[in-house]
């Protein structure tokens, strides 16, 4: 008699599974409105160098909610590394909330 060989995935690991899901959809959406944002900025100011974050982002938020660790971890550190920078560049919303 063949036993079945693949492991049975106990509700545990489902709801585990569920809630890892939906933080990453969540960080994906907090990326996409990064972007947007980006975009606004760009539109105000009228500077097209702008675009780029707002690409960046806009790529993150679609690999992020297609499960993409190494994209999350990637918008993190733009994210962070991009707020370390603003005071440099004098812009009105400089990172202090």
């Amino acid at each position: 008699m063949a036993t079945n060989s693949t492991p049975q995935l106990d509700r545990f690991q489902l709801d585990e599974l569920e809630a890892a899901r939906g933080a990453a959809h969540l960080a994906a959406v907090w990326a996409g409105i990064l972007g947007a944002f980006w975009v606004v900025a760009s539109l105000i100011t009228g500077n097209v160098l702008f675009y780029v974050p707002a690409l960046c982002y806009g790529v993150a938020a679609w690999r992020i909610w297609r499960g993409s660790q190494p994209w999350a971890i990637m918008a993190f550190w733009y994210f962070a590394s991009s707020k370390g920078s603003l005071p440099s560049l004098n812009c009105p919303s400089s990172g202090r909330f």
